[in-house]
């Protein structure tokens, strides 16, 4: 079985989580994610993370504490997903590969508007929330 490596990144604005929206077609179109990509090979996670925000939605951003790690499968593959708080002044754009973003209330995000990957992560962002 292939193994890919892949990040997230948690960006928080006074209580509010940035997501996008997958546009439609394929097997989360019409989900919301935090957004992230692959690691390329050679190819730190913060640097992927830094990269694909840049690219997915025109931010610079610092890279901060991976507060999530776990694994996924889709068809023949295993994901290992890393979320990573994240800090940006700038203001995201959106772009091709998303239908929307929007910025929502950490508490109000429920688990079945996201991609099943970014589960798992929502809940460890949480309980890290209520600590």
């Amino acid at each position: 079985m292939e193994e890919r490596l892949t990040t997230a990144g948690v960006l928080l604005r006074g209580g509010k989580v940035l997501l996008a929206l997958r546009r439609e077609g394929g097997s989360v179109g019409g989900l919301w994610e935090f957004p992230g990509g692959k690691v390329r090979r050679g190819e730190a996670p913060e640097e992927a993370l830094v990269r694909e925000l840049r690219e997915e939605l025109g931010l610079e951003v610092e890279v901060r504490e991976c507060i999530y790690t776990g694994s996924f499968r889709n068809g023949q593959v295993r994901y290992t997903l890393l979320g990573f708080l994240v800090e940006t002044e700038g203001e995201p754009r959106l772009n091709e590969m998303h239908a929307d973003l929007r910025w929502w209330d950490v508490g109000s995000v429920r688990e079945e508007i996201l991609v099943p990957s970014d589960r798992p992560l929502l809940k460890a962002l949480l309980y890290r929330s209520k600590e």
